[in-house]
């Protein structure tokens, strides 16, 4: 009978450094796009951003999402 702990422990390790590689690998892909997405953004921010999607992460925090340009507004924590 295989370890189970084991295989699982293998498998949380790959899956680890995949992802750490992925990251590693689309660090400059992900600079490029996040410089024309904050520029985008901020042109939405000026004309005046609408209300999208609600999330609640959970954790005290809830926000909307600019069903435009899916930036983060109206954030609040309703813990404090």
């Amino acid at each position: 009978m295989p370890d189970y702990k084991t295989i699982d422990e293998a498998r949380f390790e790959m899956d680890r450094r995949e992802r750490e590689e992925r990251m590693e690998l689309l660090k400059e892909h992900k600079k490029k796009f996040s410089k024309e997405r904050v520029a985008l953004q901020k042109i939405c921010e000026e004309i005046g951003h609408e209300r999208g999607r609600y999330w609640d992460n959970g954790l005290g925090w809830e926000w909307h999402y600019c069903c435009h340009c899916d930036a983060i507004m109206d954030m609040n924590n309703y813990y404090a």
